[in-house]
């Protein structure tokens, strides 16, 4: 995981933990300052909250039925956000896939502006970046189009509890609680309400 630091301020290592950063589950600082020290000081949370916010575009757009899975890699070092269909999150855990199938857009912080593997996007808004989205994933966008009042509604709380700088985790390799998601980033203490299930079926990645 990157420094938690403040909105889109770049930080040098100090050995100590930021002001605001808050630790994930049982995750030590010392494995974070590890990792913190291995990829770097630098973090722009306005480039990947980008993300985010051009989902909340899509939902205005009439594509409610679109969802995100969002996580930790396996190291810890980068935060993942997928986007996919309704069809294709667990009944059991509305932020988690049950299927890397091709109707899934992935983006990894490490992927930084070139959004999705796209290098003419980095200074677009989320707005924009919805307008592509819905012409580069044809697919993934159809089968996202319907209403889900309860999930937009969610979406929106999620935006609110997690602004300006946090990022909401669903899954990560450390065990995370199973009432609520926590974030990575952001103010300590953020719990969000678990998003509504899906209606892929009982299983996870």
């Amino acid at each position: 995981m990157k420094s938690a630091g403040e909105f889109g301020k770049r930080r040098k290592w100090t050995g100590r933990p930021p002001p605001s950063f808050s630790c994930v589950s049982c995750v030590s600082w010392y494995k974070i300052a590890d990792l913190f020290q291995q990829t770097g000081s630098r973090m722009d949370y306005r480039v990947y909250r980008k993300v985010l916010r051009m989902v909340g575009e899509l939902h205005l757009r009439g594509f409610q039925q679109l969802r995100i899975a969002p996580g930790m890699s396996a190291a810890g070092s980068h935060w993942r956000c997928a986007i996919t269909p309704v069809a294709n999150i667990s009944t059991l855990h509305g932020a988690r896939l049950i299927s890397d199938d091709p109707l899934v857009a992935n983006y990894s912080t490490g992927s930084e502006r070139d959004y999705f593997g796209w290098t003419d996007a980095g200074h677009c808004t989320p707005s924009e970046l919805a307008e592509l989205f819905i012409k580069r994933f044809p697919s993934i966008t159809a089968a996202g189009r319907g209403s889900d009042w309860l999930y937009a509604g969610w979406y929106v709380e999620m935006l609110g509890l997690t602004f300006p700088d946090g990022f909401p985790i669903g899954y990560a390799d450390w065990e995370l609680p199973s009432d609520y998601l926590t974030i990575t980033g952001g103010r300590e203490g953020v719990r969000i309400p678990m998003p509504p299930p899906g209606v892929g079926g009982k299983q996870t990645l």
